[in-house]
């Protein structure tokens, strides 16, 4: 094979092949054809070939010597007095094309190794971006300082074209989409998403985060404490406003939160975010009360709860109770067929209340008048048996008195508790012993007025009376003249 420039080189140097010339340089080697071995460099008398060989000139010192055979790959370098080659921090792959700096094996174009050098630097030393370029034949992206704010960008093309990553050099805030961010992470785009958090998993079945939001103190937690999410609106004039929230907070211990739904009410007021719903730990749900006692608490301040049609013709409603509707419920909705609001309870299929264009109806769905009941009308009971004569037998809420006799006669003067329109029928139990009602008795309770003004004495049946609110009227019979 044939030698290299170099081996020839080092060749002529060993066998003393140089002769001395007028020097049209400083320092250059010629070589020497004529024969003699003993010919000198530049301006300076070797004494022997091997002072030859050994580069020896100049003034009689030792400025390069040049090595007699190299590595392949080697770099030739000056370490300052002679010339030289370390492959471990310099060497070039000819065959892959590849610089190695720290090693002699380098498996990328660029390949640096140090167990030292913690750092690669890159220094412009006039104003300006200082940037490194990456290209392929589809594009090209640049990163660095970028001289407008001295900042660190990411951005594509040659020069920062589109700026899509800045670190700000002042507070080491982050910009996604923005030159100037103001906050730790701030990112600013036209499309939907913005920002998106994709967690991936096997599961089919159970609730993952995808996100983390923490909030830390350097004290104690009370409850209160926490974090969460602000919501504002920017105009184009640059005026920013914060209109709602969602935030997450202790609630009576550390491991027990509560969900906080904000608004704000736009009273101008500093921090006029107020609770709009919130989720306690004991998961009730209060709607304008702060601390909801059941698992839905509405305190609403004077105004309505409403549920409105939704305009597509189903009937609107609140059901309490079984919600598949084969049990009993009670039941609050509208009938948009029919405009026609029902209020109902089911027990086996069969309809207890029913409102129907201000009638009401009671074990029946239309109800001609404002209150028409399907059945019989039944109310409290009670049994006595006192002798008596008493004055004030409680009768609240009782509209069937039975009076058993069949071991004493009975009196009564009066009754207690009665209210105006309440009816009463006294109804003698038994054929033995006798009942007297006492008429206009005046014993301070609520007297029984008799259709014959006089004392009634009862054998056997009874008598129905009402109430005025004030005394009981005997109804049963009617006084002719």
């Amino acid at each position: 094979m044939g030698q290299t420039k170099t081996q020839r080189v080092i060749k002529q140097l060993s066998s003393g092949q140089v002769q001395k010339q007028t020097p049209i340089a400083t320092d250059m080697f010629l070589p020497n054809h004529s024969g003699d071995h003993s010919a000198g460099i530049v301006n300076t008398t070797p004494t022997t070939d091997t002072d030859i060989a050994n580069k020896k000139y100049v003034d009689d010192k030792e400025v390069e010597s040049f090595p007699t055979s190299l590595t392949a790959g080697s770099v030739v370098f000056s370490d300052g007095t002679n010339l030289t080659e370390d492959n471990d921090k310099l060497f070039w792959d000819n065959t892959n094309n590849r610089l190695g700096i720290g090693t002699d094996a380098p498996a990328t174009l660029l390949h640096i190794v140090s167990n030292t050098a913690d750092r690669f630097r890159l220094e412009r030393t006039s104003g300006g971006d200082s940037r490194i370029n990456l290209l392929n034949t589809v594009g090209a992206w640049t990163f660095g300082i970028e001289s407008n704010n001295d900042n660190f960008a990411i951005g594509e093309g040659l020069n920062f074209n589109n700026q899509f990553f800045t670190i700000k050099r002042t507070t080491g805030d982050i910009g996604i989409g923005t030159l100037s961010p103001n906050a730790k992470l701030d990112v600013s785009g036209s499309t939907f998403p913005v920002i998106q958090g994709v967690r991936t998993t096997t599961d089919t079945n159970n609730l993952r985060a995808a996100i983390s939001v923490k909030r830390k103190t350097t004290n104690d937690m009370a409850d209160g404490f926490g974090g969460g999410f602000a919501f504002s609106i920017e105009d184009s004039s640059g005026v920013s406003n914060g209109i709602a929230g969602v935030y997450a907070g202790r609630d009576g211990a550390d491991d027990q939160g509560k969900l906080y739904f904000q608004v704000n009410e736009g009273d101008g007021a500093t921090g006029s975010l107020k609770n709009g719903l919130v989720v306690n730990h004991n998961q009730n749900i209060g709607i304008g009360i702060d601390s909801p006692l059941h698992p839905l608490h509405l305190s609403l301040n004077g105004d309505y709860f409403s549920i409105t049609d939704s305009g597509d013709g189903n009937k609107d409603r609140v059901r309490i109770g079984d919600g598949s509707g084969d049990g009993a419920y009670f039941a609050l909705y509208n009938d948009a067929s029919e405009l026609t609001t029902l209020l109902r309870s089911y027990t086996s299929g069969d309809v207890q209340g029913y409102f129907l264009a201000g009638n009401i109806g009671i074990g029946m769905t239309d109800p001609h008048s404002k209150l028409e009941v399907g059945g019989a009308i039944s109310s409290a009971t009670k049994t006595f048996s006192t002798t008596g004569p008493t004055n004030n037998v409680d009768v609240s809420g009782v509209n069937t008195l039975f009076v058993n006799t069949a071991s004493n006669n009975v009196t009564i003067g009066g009754f207690a508790g009665g209210v105006a329109g309440q009816y009463l029928q006294i109804v003698k139990t038994s054929y033995l012993n006798e009942l007297t009602l006492e008429h206009n008795e005046g014993g301070g309770s609520q007297d029984l007025m008799m259709h014959q003004e006089a004392d009634e004495i009862i054998d056997a049946g009874g008598v129905l009376m009402v109430c005025d609110g004030t005394d009981w009227w005997d109804v049963s019979h009617a006084k002719h003249v």
